[in-house]
């Protein structure tokens, strides 16, 4: 259980830094 824990924080960081690399993109352009 602790290990599917650490799997989603994980994920959620993954996904919260592919937000903020989206939002830099577009501010880029």
């Amino acid at each position: 259980m602790g290990y599917g824990t650490k799997a989603l924080q994980l994920l959620e960081k993954y996904f919260q830094g592919n937000i903020v690399n989206i939002d830099e993109f577009n501010n880029s352009e």
